[in-house]
């Protein structure tokens, strides 16, 4: 019964949302969609372990329980093993699939890192080919990663899908899964390549039948979800070898998806057909909102109760369970989410714990990268206040989630001296409506200032565009944040404004923008929102080189880098030292080369460049000393100490110098440095200084 009610209460908005016509990813338009939530049994290796009997699946093979449980299997399929019949074979995968479902995915040919970016992609390509060849009638299209892969082929970034082993991959399959970190998926599948796993149950994993249980009913409770099992081999039970689920723990997987199942309360299936099922987009994206299942210290459970935190069984919103957050050294943290780009509305009710203690409530959204370092804030740690410190009491925050933003986290923790009570939690994509209000809308940051883009809503009732922004969170109305700009809007077109912005100021690293339509009647529509991460780390020191010619003009270049934003300009300047512009003040270009004419002759002169990144933020200076452009046998009579500029082929390389010779004749030279990237006969330019080592004419850079 109680689980009736939960359901009921968690999910009691989402029954006058099916019915509505629905956009899902692709463009397929349908309604009435099955929101029943879908497991995935995935099964890597296939090891012949799985045709084994053991007691703890009461004296069966896995192969044989799994078929009296009609259970459907994602076999990920190491080629070369099931040819060698050193994994299950091809025509023990087949049967299984004949009687019970399920699909045969990659798990490439070999399982082994390889030496070459060719043969990762000759791996990806060979290994579908095997599959649709031997499992006659069944077609591959889902690639699972295997651990064993490295460099370029260890998929842990969404960037990496974007590089020639990633595009093989997404050339020949319709999904795939990689090492991206778990996360809840809840809603159509929109990442179908890169998307990664949910739940282990293989021995490490320290998988309890109690654990199973409780987890697995939180999932029948999720409308939307996709929960992704994974495992490999089989062991006996009580045993605890890596890469093998205990065979209790099996059973009781089993036992628990079939009985789910047969209860109507969840869909098993594949990994193809859950990416491809139409779900609503509409859905609460947080698994167990209320509370209700939440245990804390549970494997993946979808909260993480952390420090003075509990669960009360009764006085929440509905008189019924909630999470207690008695002081600042308490938090409630979800489970990582996998989230579609969009605008979303978070709600939550909260309670603070006395009329003393309404000392705010802190709430982050944070999403996490690559060996989850945080990347980005939706939320930067906004404090949110009761009205009546004994009530509960609703808010509201607007979230933004980029695009590739994979791993989102929210959190709440009372400020210190407070304490407080959150229920009823819902996380829901919530798009404006471009009729009503602005839409597309785009920061676009510039040293100084800051450029904003939108779409104009057509409702003629709006007269008006607003911008305001905040540190904290995007402002809900008009009378919150900061004011950026207001001007007449432009009815159902594109607007544009540039604003100044001294973003080198701002103590915050990041700011929150909402855009408002003003109507004839003072009211405002909803905002469209877009929040900006400020890159305060300036680009690298630029690297310089300099060749006076033989007019006396000078040829400057340079290089700098800037990895978490952009370039947006460089200025250089020449002088009698390092960071001088008393012989040619400081100019701004955006190019990465200069020709600098009327510096004195037979004066040793330095080009310094400093870059600076779109937030205005400028790199130290980079310098060097203006060398005189020559050929190798010019050079070598020159004497030393001087500063030189030559180009060359590079015919010989070693661990501190490299050799140069001249195109056009025989003479060659020494260069002392480093010669990482060079290949033998690159066409090179080098500036440095003439010196002499053992008798030898060399250039020192």
């Amino acid at each position: 019964m109680r689980m009736l009610r939960v359901r009921c209460r968690t999910h009691r908005f989402e029954a006058s949302l099916v019915l509505l016509l629905l956009v899902a990813q692709g463009g397929l338009i349908y309604a009435d969609a099955d929101n029943r939530p879908i497991v995935v049994l995935r099964i890597d290796d296939c090891s012949v372990d799985w045709a084994t009997p053991f007691v703890g699946l009461g004296h069966k093979s896995a192969l044989e329980y799994g078929t009296i449980k009609h259970i459907p299997v994602t076999w990920a399929v190491i080629t070369s093993k099931a040819s060698s019949g050193t994994s299950l074979t091809w025509a023990q995968l087949k049967a299984y699939l004949d009687l019970n479902g399920g699909e045969p995915a990659s798990h490439s040919v070999s399982h082994s890192a390889m030496a070459s970016q060719q043969e990762y992609i000759q791996e990806v390509v060979n290994s579908k080919i095997a599959i649709e060849n031997n499992l006659l009638g069944y077609s591959c299209n889902t690639f699972i990663q295997p651990g064993t892969w490295t460099g370029a082929a260890y998929i842990d970034a969404y960037s990496k899908m974007d590089g020639p082993i990633g595009q093989a991959i997404q050339a020949n399959y319709a999904q795939s899964m990689a090492y991206l970190g778990g996360g809840y998926k809840i809603g159509p599948i929109y990442y179908r390549h890169g998307t990664t796993s949910t739940l282990s149950i293989d021995a490490p994993a320290n998988p309890s039948v109690s654990q199973l249980n409780y987890l697995l009913d939180v999932v029948a409770a999720t409308p939307g979800l996709i929960f992704i099992i994974i495992g490999h081999g089989v062991q006996e039970t009580g045993q605890s070898q890596s890469y093998r689920i205990p065979a209790d723990v099996l059973k009781a997987t089993m036992d628990k998806l079939a009985d789910l199942r047969d209860q109507g309360k969840i869909r098993l299936m594949s990994l193809d057909n859950a990416f491809h099922t139409p779900l609503c987009s509409d859905l609460n994206r947080v698994p167990d909102p209320c509370f209700d299942l939440s245990e804390p210290s549970i494997m993946n459970a979808p909260w993480t109760i952390m420090g003075s935190g509990q669960m009360i069984c009764t006085g929440g919103v509905d008189n019924s369970r909630y999470c207690l957050l008695p002081d600042n050294a308490s938090y409630a943290q979800s489970a990582t989410l996998c989230l579609p780009p969009g605008r979303y509305q978070l709600d939550w009710y909260q309670k603070a714990t006395s009329d003393q203690s309404n000392k705010g409530l802190v709430v982050a959204f944070t999403d996490y990268g690559a060996n989850w370092s945080p990347a980005r804030l939706s939320i930067d740690w906004a404090s949110f206040y009761n009205g009546v410190p004994s009530a509960w009491e609703k808010k509201t925050a607007l979230v933004s989630v980029p695009y590739r933003m994979n791993m989102s986290v929210f959190r709440f923790q009372p400020a210190s001296g407070g304490g407080y009570g959150i229920d009823n939690v819902s996380l829901v994509s919530a798009p404006v409506d471009p009729a009503v209000s602005p839409s597309a809308f785009a920061i676009l940051p510039s040293p100084g200032q800051c450029t904003l883009c939108w779409h104009a809503p057509s409702d003629p009732n709006v007269m008006s565009i607003t911008v305001r922004y905040d540190r904290k969170t995007h402002p809900l109305t008009p009378a919150f944040g900061t004011s950026l700009c207001s001007l007449p809007v432009q009815t159902d077109a594109d607007q544009q404004i540039a604003v100044p912005l001294d973003w080198t100021s701002i103590t915050s690293n990041y700011l929150f923008f909402s855009v408002f339509g003003l109507r004839s009647d003072e009211s405002c529509s909803a905002p469209d929102i877009a929040f900006v991460q400020i890159d305060k780390t300036p680009p690298t020191t630029p690297v310089v080189t300099a060749c006076r010619e033989t007019n006396g003009t000078i040829a400057a270049q340079w290089t700098s880098s800037e990895t978490d934003s952009a370039i947006a300009q460089y200025r250089y300047a020449v002088g009698t030292s390092s960071g001088d512009s008393s012989i040619k003040q400081w100019t701004a270009t955006t190019s990465t080369s200069a020709q600098i004419s009327g510096i004195p002759a037979g004066t040793r002169v330095y080009v310094s460049v400093m870059a600076q990144n779109q937030f205005g933020f400028w790199s130290a200076c980079g310098s060097t000393s203006v060398a005189m452009r020559a050929g190798i046998t010019d050079v070598v009579g020159l004497r030393d100490e001087t500063d030189v500029c030559v180009s060359g082929l590079v015919t010989a390389i070693f661990s501190d110098c490299y050799y140069l010779q001249d195109p056009v004749g025989a003479r060659g030279i020494k260069v002392i440095g480093n010669a990482s990237g060079l290949h033998l006969g690159d066409q090179v330019t080098v500036t440095g200084t003439l010196t002499t080592v053992n008798g030898e004419r060399c250039i020192q850079q």
